[in-house]
């Protein structure tokens, strides 16, 4: 699966939007700017293979936000899914009364968190 393929996927799965072709060019540097972050935490020249998922969470995270921002998008019209299992955890984003904004601000802090990055970090001499 690439990159971009992996990034509609938790869009979609996360917001039930699609993105539209038109966008690619901001997601180039969305994707460009949470590569660069990754990059500068762990001291590397290139993302980690373990660390491809971070990378595609935070763009989507970015990418999100900066709709919502520029109010492209309404936080009311998502379909931000109650709960995400990844693994043997699961994330709860609210019941179905927490009101709209409150989901999709526990969505965005979900995938723009910054998770396993220490795991990966080199030391500087």
């Amino acid at each position: 699966m690439t990159f971009l393929e992996a990034l509609g996927l938790v869009v979609k799965e996360m917001t039930g939007k699609d993105i539209p072709e038109s966008d690619f060019n901001l997601i180039r540097l969305l994707a460009d700017d949470a590569k660069t972050h990754l990059m500068s935490a762990t001291n590397r020249s290139s993302v980690p293979v373990g660390l491809q998922y971070v990378w595609v969470n935070q763009t989507a995270g970015r990418y999100i936000n900066m709709k919502l921002s520029a109010k492209a998008w309404n936080a009311q019209d998502l379909r931000v899914p109650k709960t995400v299992k990844e693994g043997d955890t699961t994330v709860d984003f609210g019941d179905g009364a927490a009101d709209a904004k409150a989901r999709v601000g526990a969505m965005l802090d979900y995938l723009l968190k910054d998770r396993d990055i220490a795991c990966y970090r080199r030391l500087k001499w």
